[in-house]
Order: C-alpha cells, then sequence, then structure tokens
C-alpha cells in the first residue's frame, strides 16, 4: 500500500509540472488573462469533482484537473503580474504573490486540523470544497483586470510589418 501512495503522489505531481509546462504556450494562444480564467474553469472542475466524488476513481480524476489548474495558475499568474506592473513595483508584487500561498498554506493547515475529527465525509469534503472559493475569485477578478498590453503590442507590431 505505500508503494501504491508513493505512486499516487508522484502523478500528482507529473500533473501539477504537466499544468506548469503548458502554462507558457496556453498564455501566448490565448492571451495571459483568458489563459488564467480557463485555469481557474479547469481548477474548479477538479475541486467539484473532488468534492463531490463517491469513488476514489472520481476522486482522482477530479485530482488531475485540480493538479492541472494549479500548475497553470502558478505560472500564469506571476507573468501577468510582472508583465502588467511598473517597474517599480513588480518584484513586490510578484514576492506578495509568494506571501499569499503561504498564507493559504496555512489556512489549509488550520482547517484540516478543524475538520480532521469530524466522524464524516466531510473531514475531508471542507477542506477541499473551501479550494473552490479562491478559484471562483481569482476568475470574477480577472474579468475586471485588462489583457497584458505586452500581448497587445505584439499584435500592433505584426499588423505593422504585415502593411510594410
Amino acid at each position: 500500500m505505500f508503494h501504491r501512495d508513493i505512486d499516487i503522489d508522484i502523478e500528482m505531481d507529473r500533473i501539477f509540472n504537466t499544468g506548469a509546462l503548458s502554462g507558457a504556450p496556453t498564455a501566448d494562444l490565448l492571451g495571459r488573462r483568458k489563459s488564467i480564467m480557463l485555469s481557474c474553469v479547469v481548477f474548479s472542475l477538479g475541486v467539484a469533482l473532488q468534492t463531490g466524488a463517491a469513488t476514489l476513481a472520481t476522486f482522482v480524476v477530479g485530482r488531475f484537473f485540480a493538479g492541472l489548474g494549479v500548475g497553470l495558475i502558478s505560472t500564469l499568474v506571476p507573468v501577468y503580474q510582472s508583465e502588467c506592473a511598473p517597474k517599480s513595483t513588480r518584484g513586490l508584487l510578484v514576492s506578495c504573490y509568494q506571501w499569499c500561498i503561504a498564507a493559504g498554506q496555512l489556512v489549509a493547515a488550520v482547517v484540516n486540523n478543524a475538520t480532521k475529527n469530524r466522524p464524516n465525509h466531510s473531514s475531508w469534503q471542507i477542506p477541499i470544497s473551501l479550494q473552490l472559493a479562491w478559484g471562483v475569485i481569482l476568475f470574477f477578478g480577472m474579468l475586471w483586470l485588462p489583457e497584458v498590453s505586452t500581448l497587445a503590442f505584439a499584435a500592433l507590431t505584426a499588423e505593422y510589418t504585415l502593411t510594410l
């Protein structure tokens, strides 16, 4: 059983890495903002599948989508922040992103500790379902943020070169 748990953890790590590696091509194809929003949808789908899972297979499929979404988000958000922020605050914003990850891990540990002794499925469903809130907040927050100007500049440059 121990080796099976290690294999599952290794596979989940591979899925996260796949998401992280596919972040740049996705951002180049769809744009930074739309890619982050798509990542939130993928992540939220995974969280919903995990929360409502009645079988191990459903839970693992949910982990697949959640891992893929987190991998995408972990690549795309710092890129978006770096490209949107003025030079003077760029490092501060990306550092705050890392601080928020650490704060999220603290909140997760507190919630896990608070629900660990519950006698039913809610002991694991509550911590997993709370992840959905952050995906939804990021998705709707991106609706009010602009697309990265770097991409708009690249499009204008491409149009200009075509006219030459």
